[in-house]
C-alpha cells in the first residue's frame, strides 16, 4: 500500500513537472524560430526585424539603426531550441525553481541555475549601433542591472574596465565568475563620471 501510494505521488509530481515543461518549452515555443525563418521575411527571416521608418518621429528616424537576423542571433536561437529539448535537465529546472521559489526571486533562481540569459545584440549589431569597428576600444563601461553578464559580455571587448551593478546575489556570483568589477548600488553614477564614463547600459 505504501508503495502504491509513493508511486502514486511520483507519478502526479512528474506529471506536474512535465507539464510545465511542454507548456513553456514544448513543441509550440520550439516551432516560433521556424517560423520565423518561413514567414513573411522568407528564408533569411529578416522581414521579422523590420521596422516601418515612417511610423517614427523624426527624431527617432535620424538615430534609428535597423537590426537584421546575423549570425550570432542564428547561433543563440539555434542553442535555445537545443537547450529547450533537453527534457531532464527542463524536469530537474521545474522542481528546483519550484521549491526555491518559495523564497527566492525568479532572477536569483535563474543566476543559481544558471539560466535567463538575456540577448540584446550581437558583436556585429553592437558595432553596428555604435558605428564602431572591430578594434575599437575605449576606457570604461557601466553595466546597470547586468543580470548574469552575457550581454556585457558582448560589449566588453571594446573597453579596458568592466563594471556592472546587480541585486541578486547569485547573478553577482555568475558576474565574479566572468571575473568583472561589481560598482556597488549605492555609489552614484556621478562619481563614477568622475573616472571616466564611456557607455553606460541599463536594464530594468
Amino acid at each position: 500500500m505504501r508503495r502504491l501510494a509513493a508511486g502514486l505521488c511520483l507519478g502526479l509530481a512528474s506529471a506536474w513537472l512535465a507539464r510545465g515543461v511542454w507548456t513553456r518549452r514544448g513543441p509550440l515555443p520550439r516551432s516560433l524560430p521556424a517560423d520565423m525563418t518561413s514567414g513573411p521575411g522568407g528564408k533569411d527571416g529578416h522581414q521579422w526585424y523590420v521596422c516601418n521608418r515612417e511610423k517614427l518621429c523624426e527624431s527617432l528616424q535620424a538615430v534609428f539603426v535597423q537590426s537584421y537576423l546575423d549570425q550570432g542571433t542564428q547561433i543563440f536561437l539555434n542553442n535555445s531550441i537545443e537547450k529547450s529539448g533537453w527534457l531532464f535537465i527542463q524536469l530537474y529546472h521545474s522542481f528546483v525553481s519550484s521549491v526555491f521559489s518559495l523564497f527566492m526571486s525568479r532572477t536569483s533562481i535563474n543566476g543559481l541555475l544558471g539560466r535567463g540569459s538575456m540577448f540584446v545584440f550581437s558583436p556585429d549589431q553592437f558595432q553596428r549601433l555604435l558605428k564602431i569597428n572591430p578594434d575599437w576600444k575605449t576606457h570604461r563601461l557601466l553595466d546597470l542591472g547586468a543580470g548574469d553578464g552575457e550581454v556585457t559580455k558582448i560589449m566588453s571587448p571594446h573597453f579596458e574596465e568592466i563594471y556592472a551593478t546587480e541585486l541578486s546575489e547569485t547573478m553577482i556570483w555568475q558576474l565574479q565568475k566572468k571575473k568583472y568589477s561589481r560598482w556597488q548600488v549605492g555609489e552614484t553614477i556621478r562619481n563614477f563620471g568622475n573616472k571616466g564614463t564611456e557607455l553606460g547600459r541599463t536594464s530594468e
